[in-house]
Parts: structure tokens; C-alpha cells; sequence
């Protein structure tokens, strides 16, 4: 493998790891939230702002090499 494809994967890798961690950290929060709140307007702020925070990691990793 080339130098520029290790370093290609390696980039990519740690893309996915922050992606992963990320989604493995706001998936237990969101059910918590699911779970033990009643429907109301901070329940779904609540669950729009942790899609907002994964979003906005999302974008990082798009746009930061």
C-alpha cells in the first residue's frame, strides 16, 4: 500500500472512530430522554439538540481532512 493510501485509510479511520464514538455516546442519552420524559416541547428540543450535536460532527468530519 502506498504511503498516500495508508495515510487515506488512517484519516478515514478516525473519521468513522468520531462518527462511532459519538453515536455510541448520544444513542443511550436519546433513549434515556425517550424513555423518561413525557411528550412535551423539552422533550423534543431536547432530542433535536443531541441530532444537532451528532450533525455538527458529522460536518467536521466532511470538511476537516
Amino acid at each position: 500500500m502506498s504511503i498516500i493510501r495508508e495515510a487515506e485509510q488512517y484519516i478515514k479511520n478516525k473519521k468513522y472512530h468520531l462518527i462511532k464514538g459519538v453515536s455510541q455516546r448520544l444513542d443511550p442519552l436519546e433513549e434515556y430522554i425517550q424513555d423518561n420524559l413525557s411528550e412535551s416541547l423539552e422533550k423534543e428540543k431536547a432530542i433535536e439538540h443531541l441530532t444537532e450535536v451528532f450533525m455538527w460532527c458529522k460536518r467536521y468530519t466532511d470538511i476537516r481532512r
